[in-house]
C-alpha cells in the first residue's frame, strides 16, 4: 500500500517519488505566507490537484517533508484510492 515517507525521518523504497516543492506534484502554497498547514493543504486539494496528472503515482510510495503531519500528499493518496475504486 502506498504511503507518504518523510524525507528526513524514514528510508523510503528506491522507487518512491518525491512530491515536495520543486516537483511536478509539489504544493505551491506555503505555510505562513498562504495560510496554516490545513489551509495550504486544502488549497492544494481544491486548486491544484484537479489539474495535475497523478496517474504515474499509482502504487508508488511518496516522499515529502511533512509526514506524519498533514501533507498535500494525503490528498494525492486519497484521490489515487478514489481512482482505484472507480476502476474496479
Amino acid at each position: 500500500m502506498s504511503r507518504i515517507h518523510n524525507k528526513y525521518k524514514e528510508t523510503a523504497p528506491d522507487d518512491a517519488i518525491y512530491i515536495g516543492r520543486g516537483s511536478l506534484y509539489g504544493n505551491p502554497f506555503v505555510i505562513g505566507k498562504d495560510g496554516n498547514r490545513d489551509e495550504v493543504c486544502d488549497k492544494f486539494e481544491k486548486e491544484i490537484l484537479p489539474h495535475i496528472d497523478i496517474e504515474p503515482l499509482k502504487g508508488k510510495h511518496l516522499i515529502c517533508f511533512c509526514a506524519p503531519q498533514r501533507c498535500h500528499g494525503d490528498s494525492i493518496l486519497s484521490k489515487l484510492k478514489e481512482m482505484e475504486k472507480e476502476n474496479e
